[in-house]
């Protein structure tokens, strides 16, 4: 009898156990992952990001940290899928809305990612990252993934806003570098009376025009104007931002930009001031890598320096477009969450030191790289840098949804003379003004 009243005992334990590890389970809650990957376990994790071009600086660094990541984890299999740019953003935007999303995916902080984490199909990382990996970051780099105090993704990088011109040509015409309105002007008529297109500029691509008009934004109403239009607290069409668009256009007219550049993709302007064809040049801090590669002709010719300041206006030569806006997120529907935040995690951090290496960005992980190693045009930069005192992110991604549509359609008309600057900013104050109460 004794004996008897154990086994039941034992058997009601046992009952009891898996009830109870039965309602843990069903408590579990969104996001959260059930337990260590098994490593007899075939998994397969899919990534889409936006490094098409295998020889850039990017696209090498996920190549590397693959092969890296699936020695370790044999089990696991990392498929890639990469688009341009702006294919990718529409690609993803799709996918969001109807389609079926990869386990890991390149995305842009602020309002960009807003729209995707709104949804609930992104996963929140503050409980899945593996331990120590957010106290890695420089303070505040998360800033732009954060959406209702939870974190939402990874920065890879950050990056500034940078006038880039071609010292060899400089030299040889004998024209003055210039670091103000008046000098670019000057600089522009220069080169157009010798021969050459000034500045390049990939029309066909808007953001890329967007990058001139960004900085400009924020040289005529400093950072601080343009984050409080972009919270609706000034409007888009005051003065300020009305006499960037008047900059804008002034460049234009001054036949500052390459011949047909209304038709020319960003990578095919670039391409021409990459080859020595073209003197000036603003972009992103992430080109030193391809002006400084080794199978480039403009090697150590390029120098890095603020965009011209405008004399008079709010924003001075210590005020950058930029800021840590790339990054990878995990979406909320992956089949192996555990799996996908730990490759995401360990890439964003691999990424960010290989990148900042080659010259491809600013790393936000802390890193004890030798400056030596370092990318000199990089350097220049992290020097030009060091004096800022604020950024802004690009509109494009401070806007979020159809807003983004909104501003890069219309600056479009704007640089190809369909609109004049005062109806460009009417627009905008119009079409984006209801969405920033």
């Amino acid at each position: 009898m004794k004996k008897r009243s154990s086994i039941i005992f034992l058997l009601l334990m046992l009952v009891s156990i898996a009830a109870i590890l039965m309602g843990c389970n069903s408590n579990k809650k969104d996001g959260e992952t059930t337990g260590a990957i098994k490593e007899d376990e075939e998994i397969t994790l899919s990534i889409w990001h936006i490094w098409t071009d295998n020889e850039s600086g990017d696209r090498r660094a996920i190549d590397e940290y693959i092969e890296l990541y699936t020695k370790e984890h044999p089990n696991v299999k990392i498929e890639q899928d990469a688009s341009d740019t702006e294919s990718y953003k529409t690609k993803l935007k799709v996918a969001f809305s109807s389609g079926d999303l990869p386990d890991v995916f390149f995305t842009y902080g602020a309002g960009f990612s807003k729209l995707f984490v709104d949804t609930g199909r992104v996963l929140a990382l503050d409980d899945v990252l593996p331990e120590g990996d957010k106290d890695k970051l420089i303070g505040g780099a998360e800033t732009n993934f954060i959406y209702d105090n939870k974190l939402y993704g990874l920065p890879i990088k950050m990056w500034a806003g940078t006038f880039y011109c071609n010292k060899e040509l400089f030299e040889k015409e004998n024209i003055e570098l210039p670091t103000d309105w008046d000098q670019f002007l000057a600089a522009i008529e220069s080169f157009r009376a010798k021969g050459y297109q000034p500045l390049t500029l990939g029309g066909k691509d808007s953001w890329h025009i967007a990058m001139y008009f960004d900085q400009l934004a924020i040289r005529e109403a400093g950072v601080d104007g343009v984050m409080k239009a972009m919270k609706g607290e000034k409007k888009f069409n005051d003065p300020e931002f009305l006499k960037a668009a008047e900059d804008l256009v002034e460049l234009v007219n001054a036949d500052a930009f390459n011949d047909g550049f209304e038709g020319l993709g960003a990578q095919e302007a670039q391409a021409e001031f990459l080859m020595g064809r073209i003197p000036m040049y603003f972009n992103g801090s992430w080109m030193t890598g391809d002006m400084q590669s080794d199978i480039n002709s403009m090697k150590d010719k390029i120098i890095a320096l603020p965009f011209p300041s405008i004399s008079g206006q709010m924003g001075d030569q210590t005020q950058y477009s930029g800021g840590a806006i790339d990054g990878w997120s995990v979406s909320n529907e992956s089949k192996h969450k555990e799996a996908a935040v730990e490759f995401m995690a360990g890439l964003a951090e691999y990424q960010s030191n290989a990148s900042y290496k080659s010259g491809d960005g600013i790393t936000v992980w802390k890193s004890t790289i030798d400056e030596s190693e370092l990318n000199p045009l990089l350097v220049q930069i992290n020097n030009n840098v060091k004096d800022a005192t604020a950024f802004a992110l690009a509109w494009d991604t401070q806007l979020a949804g159809a807003d983004v549509d909104v501003y890069l359609s219309n600056l479009q008309y704007l640089a190809g003379g369909g609109i004049t600057p005062q109806e460009f900013v009417d627009k905008l104050q119009e079409q984006l003004s209801v969405s920033m109460k």
